[in-house]
């Protein structure tokens, strides 16, 4: 069943109660990052420590040897050949004490007195140099200068090498550890907290559809699927809450239909029981208006069968609310034959109160599938209120278009309608009591003048052809009554 008056109702948003996570949680991602690079880097540093403080040892061993070469073939190069032995050792106390850190031997006799090979050095030996002369063979040296240094400089500098790494690992542990903290920040926790944002929004029943921009990594494809998750969750919200909104507004047409129901059928008895005392009421009221009966007479007479017109005008009205959705014949209906029928019903009661009426008149082959007398008594009943509410001087316009509905909203298949508009120039009818004038009954108007049945009765027709009808405001003052149809025909 269609509901006579047009709108629509939302959901209800439902609500959670969520926290965002805090800056400090999330900075221990990147410190568990930092940490779990530590061991690494660590043992990477010290490796490449030790390995680096060897080999300069070694590079630094070798320049000392060499070193005390050089200082052994120089002194060597200082004795003359014709010294002795003792002349040689005296000079070389004398050189020896001139050098803190070395210290200068003379050992006598050939090369295997200083061992089996004289490359093969004693640990702390480190350079010699052969000394010729003495009249002996000049092949062989007659004794060996030995020059030995102790590899304390060496070590020293191994062990000072080895502490600037440590240092040199500590800082650079800390540097890489603030580094990863940094990157993990910048990589990791912003984009992390903004996935956590939307989650929280999310569970808070928010779905906002501003996407998320996270970038092409696993990250960025997590962002994705939460994008995705939110864009059903979103639809799924916006169906139900359709679907909620279908069935208040189901409820609410069922209870409607049943009360209209119960109004038709006391209306019908009512109509019944009081249309027979109305004619005899009349027809007395005709006999006492003769002109046989005194003034007085036919002055009262002539008041009471006027208020039984009015009386029996209501009864008819009634019947007419009653039984208006008896015998209907749809079929395709021009909007523009159903202006030119209706203005005339509506043209001399405007005349008389002082108000302009006009229409435009639409294309001729605007179709609707209708029954033509319902749909003039929709117009003419429309037009004899927009009239009423109308000032003297005022004017109340007619037109119809076709418009593209929203087929949620119009609850119809046909996506395309025709909107008739009746528009006045009166004071509107406040927002509140828009829905309720189309209940049985219910006016705006004074006692005299409204029985409440006139949009009601347009409301119940309207429905009946598959359409709506609603009440707003009129740009630049007034009211304006619209009536949705289905457009049929080659529109459709």
């Amino acid at each position: 069943m269609l509901s006579p008056v047009c709108g629509g109702a939302s959901g209800a948003r439902p609500t959670h109660t969520g926290g965002m996570p805090r800056a400090d949680m999330m900075n221990q991602i990147s410190l568990r990052i930092a940490i779990a690079m530590l061991p690494a880097l660590v043992l990477v540093l010290t490796l490449f420590g030790l390995a680096t403080a060897m080999r300069e040892g070694e590079v630094i061993q070798l320049e000392m040897q060499r070193d005390a070469d050089a200082v052994a073939q120089s002194i060597a190069q200082l004795i003359p050949p014709t010294a002795s032995l003792e002349q040689t050792r005296a000079r070389l106390e004398i050189i020896d004490e001139r050098f803190e850190h070395l210290s200068i031997d003379l050992v006598e006799g050939p090369a295997a007195s200083l061992g089996p090979d004289p490359e093969q050095r004693p640990p702390r030996v480190v350079g010699y140099a052969g000394i010729q002369g003495g009249g002996g063979d000049s092949a062989q040296p007659r004794a060996w200068i030995v020059v030995t240094e102790p590899l304390a400089e060496r070590d020293a500098f191994v062990r000072r090498a080895l502490l600037a790494d440590v240092v040199g690992i500590v800082v650079a542990t800390l540097v890489a550890s603030a580094f990863a903290m940094a990157v993990g920040r910048m990589l990791v926790q912003k984009r992390v907290l903004q996935l956590a944002a939307r989650l929280s929004e999310v569970g808070r029943g928010s779905y906002p559809d501003t996407p998320l921009r996270l970038g092409r990594d696993e990250l960025g494809r997590l962002g994705e699927a939460v994008e995705s998750m939110t864009r059903q969750l979103r639809e799924a919200r916006d169906q139900a809450s359709r679907e909620g909104a279908g069935r208040r507004r189901a409820q609410l047409q069922l209870r409607r239909a049943d009360r209209l129901a119960a109004i038709g059928r006391t209306v019908a008895v009512f109509a019944h029981e009081v249309g027979t005392p109305l004619a005899v009421i009349s027809g007395r009221a005709e006999r006492l208006a003769r002109p046989n009966q005194p003034e007085s007479v036919r002055s009262d007479a002539s008041i009471i069968g006027a208020q039984a017109d009015r009386i029996a005008a209501f009864v008819r009205r009634l019947l007419d609310y009653a039984r208006h959705d008896d015998g209907f014949e749809l079929s395709p209906t021009r909007i523009a034959t159903v202006l030119e029928l209706a203005l005339p019903l509506a043209t001399e009661r405007a005349r008389s109160v002082g108000v302009t009426l006009s229409a435009s008149t639409p294309e001729p082959d605007l179709e609707v599938e209708g029954d033509q007398q319902a749909l003039i008594q929709v117009l003419t009943n429309l037009i004899s209120n927009a009239v009423d509410a109308s000032p003297r001087g005022g004017e109340v316009e007619v037109s119809a278009r076709v418009v593209r509905c929203d087929v949620g909203t119009q609850r119809d298949l046909t996506p395309y309608h025709i909107h008739v508009c009746v528009d006045d120039a009166g004071q509107g009818v406040p927002p509140e009591l828009r829905e309720r004038v189309f209940d049985p009954f219910f006016s705006t108007k004074d006692a005299e003048n409204g029985t409440g049945l006139g949009l009601a009765i347009v409301a119940e027709i309207v429905q009946d052809h598959g359409g709506c009808v609603s009440i707003e405001d009129r740009p630049g003052g007034g009211c304006r009554a619209i009536v949705h149809l289905p457009l049929g025909g080659v529109h459709a």
